[in-house]
């Protein structure tokens, strides 16, 4: 795994972005319910495909807070969407021209496309079970952490 310096500040920045989000979906609770039935339930055919595919992409991952934070994420951009007409036409474009240019697109994209099983977070999270496998089974000390999980600690990277 290589070292990217300063990897280890980006989490404050993501957190600072989830509670962000938290609070905006918050205030507009108070105002005008987010409920999933909002997507679910659309009238709109591909709002209800793209609410589809948040809740399948969510449940492929392990970590309870990475599935929360995707469909919060994912769901509220879909639903402010549909529900603020001054980004409907924008997302519906692009979308339109995403799909069109599909098959110059398709190539570039596959390198990156893994299946669930090897997502970064699900990786991580398997090395999270084995470090507590590990340590139930005295393998891995107290203090210690499984190979797969060491993989993920910045702080291990630079010994």
């Amino acid at each position: 795994m290589i070292f990217l310096p300063g990897i280890e500040y980006a989490e404050w920045d993501k957190k600072i972005l989830r509670m962000g989000l938290r609070l905006i979906c918050k205030k507009l609770v108070k105002k005008e319910a987010v409920r999933n039935d909002d997507l679910k339930c659309s009238p709109v055919p591909i709002v209800k495909a793209l609410d589809k595919l948040i809740e399948v992409t969510a449940d492929n991952l392990k970590p309870k807070w990475q599935r929360d934070s995707t469909r919060t994420f994912g769901k509220f951009f879909l639903w402010l969407v549909v529900k603020d007409t001054a980004y409907r036409d924008a997302f519906f474009w692009v979308l339109y021209k995403i799909l069109k240019m599909a098959d110059k697109l398709l190539p570039l994209i596959e390198p990156y496309v893994k299946p669930p099983e090897e997502w970064f977070p699900n990786v991580w999270q398997d090395g999270i079970d084995a470090t507590a496998k590990g340590k139930a089974d005295g393998t891995i000390p107290k203090n210690g952490l499984s190979q797969v999980e060491s993989m993920f600690i910045p702080k291990k990277h630079t010994r």
